[in-house]
């Protein structure tokens, strides 16, 4: 659980790398996750969560840029890889321009694809009838690429590419900056106010544009996610649900501040987007296509008579290594409030070695934050296995403890002490054993915050001092004092 938490801050502070063929950044399989449970849930009664989704009714729809192509050259096809991604992006572009010049472009990586856009001038080789946009001052091409590895072993091969769509230039969201020593300085995690959304449509050759505050309010509500705060809420669709797309639909965010980014919409309109250098993805009851109200089904989604959604996920595939077939089954419930009530997920290979399943089943307080989660494993080579992950809250709601404990040996499990300034910052991440020892302070995280409120992680030396804050060495783990 300790390396699980670990992991989770790593997301929080590492954004998007780019990928290459064979250098893709790997992401957690759904067969590496153990796994199935009690036969009844006792979910508690709670209050409707502020900022549910806004549905297909509410969702107000009016013109937005017309991306549509009549008359586009089809650029479709494959490039052999060096490994090297911005080597395909040139070579791309030189194979439709004279002198092709790349201004910028934004990918995002994962087992294997690659999700973005490339920003390029020169002078086209044919008659391209590709739209033009501008870029910095400069007439220039903006194209929208899928493009996957053609190994199975991202060791090498061809990327592969369908026709790429006309896409605009957008500013990118940071999630941290790199100072001139290498330090990681945190920038806000929170997305800006959404003024505007416009998801475009490849298949009907339209976008559609949400204003309506309501639903800007849900949509922001889908994409935000509370640092430290609400860990259901990170209980995210595994990156199948995007790397089994065939395409994706370009979703552009512009904000009241004046700021715009991109996300990548999964093709099929299930509810699952990704930011340009960050992490959030959305996840609820409501799947895109019906936040905007495109005429489209979005396969797995199934509404209830009592207001329930239930989401499923069947994923099959092959066995690189040993040519067996393999099969993930994911199944999401959400109750009427859009709160993920009940998680189901199945692993079955053919030959039943590595076979999992595991169900969470969720409770939540009155107000609405979540107090604990019940799991059960079954596991085809060490056997069943039952947890509790539970929430510990201060006056203000913030989370004060979360713990995860052994059902099965009272002597295994942990916790985590989280720790606030006086302006409700996070200070300090604090690991104990379930006896209440103490872990090493390496297994700790401490931060300090900038006069701009930019978040500042500190180092641990071999004494356990904290090193890296504002002056220099830290002396000895102050934050703990707070």
């Amino acid at each position: 659980m300790k390396r699980k938490i670990a992991a989770l801050l790593l997301l929080i502070m590492v954004p998007a790398l780019l990928a290459g063929c064979g250098k893709a950044p790997e992401t957690t399989a759904a067969a590496d996750i153990p796994t199935a449970a009690p036969e009844t849930a006792a979910v508690q009664e709670s209050a409707p969560v502020d900022a549910i989704p806004a549905s297909q009714e509410t969702a107000e729809t009016v013109p937005g840029h017309d991306w549509a192509e009549p008359n586009a050259v089809d650029d479709s096809g494959s490039i052999p890889s060096d490994g090297n991604f911005q080597h395909f992006l040139q070579t791309y572009v030189d194979r439709w321009v004279e002198s092709g010049e790349i201004l910028d472009s934004a990918f995002v990586g994962m087992d294997g694809s690659s999700f973005g856009w490339v920003c390029f001038s020169g002078t086209p080789k044919v008659e391209l009838g590709w739209k033009t946009t501008e870029y910095q001052g400069r007439e220039c091409y903006c194209r929208g690429l899928f493009a996957r590895c053609q190994d199975e072993d991202r060791e090498g091969g061809d990327y592969v590419f369908g026709k790429s769509i006309a896409m605009e230039p957008v500013k990118q969201l940071e999630s941290l900056l790199l100072t001139e020593t290498g330090e990681m300085i945190l920038l806000p995690k929170e997305l800006p106010v959404l003024k505007s959304a416009e998801l475009y449509i490849p298949q009907l050759g339209r976008s559609f544009v949400l204003t309506d505050p309501e639903s800007l309010r849900g949509l922001e509500w889908a994409f935000s996610e509370p640092e430290f705060e609400n860990f259901v809420r990170q209980e995210k669709p595994s990156m199948s649900g995007m790397k089994g797309q065939n395409g994706f639909l370009p979703l552009y965010l512009h904000y009241a501040d004046g700021s715009s980014s991109l996300a990548l919409a999964a093709g099929d309109g299930s509810d699952f987007c990704m930011v340009w250098k960050e992490g959030f993805s959305s996840y609820g009851p409501v799947s895109l296509f019906e936040r905007f109200g495109v005429p489209l089904p979005s396969p797995g989604y199934t509404h209830h008579d009592d207001g329930s959604t239930t989401i499923e996920e069947v994923v099959e595939g092959m066995d690189s290594s040993l040519q067996l077939a393999f099969r993930h089954e994911v199944r999401n419930t959400f109750d009427a409030h859009g709160r993920l009530v009940r998680y189901e997920h199945t692993y079955h290979r053919d030959d039943n070695v590595f076979d999992t399943s595991e169900v969470r089943y969720y409770s939540y307080l009155p107000d609405g934050k979540p107090d604990h989660v019940d799991i059960h494993w079954e596991d085809a080579q060490s056997g069943s296995h039952d947890q509790r992950e539970s929430f510990t809250y201060n006056e203000r709601g913030m989370v004060t403890r979360f713990a995860s404990n052994d059902l099965n040996d009272e002597s295994r499990g942990m916790y985590y002490d989280y720790l606030y300034d006086e302006q409700n910052r996070l200070t300090a991440i604090i690991y104990h054993y379930r006896d209440g020892r103490e872990g090493l302070p390496s297994g700790n995280s401490y931060f300090w915050y900038d006069d701009a409120g930019l978040r500042h992680a500190y180092g641990v030396d071999q004494e356990g001092n904290l090193i890296g804050g504002p002056e220099g060495d830290a002396g000895d783990r102050p934050m703990r004092r707070g």
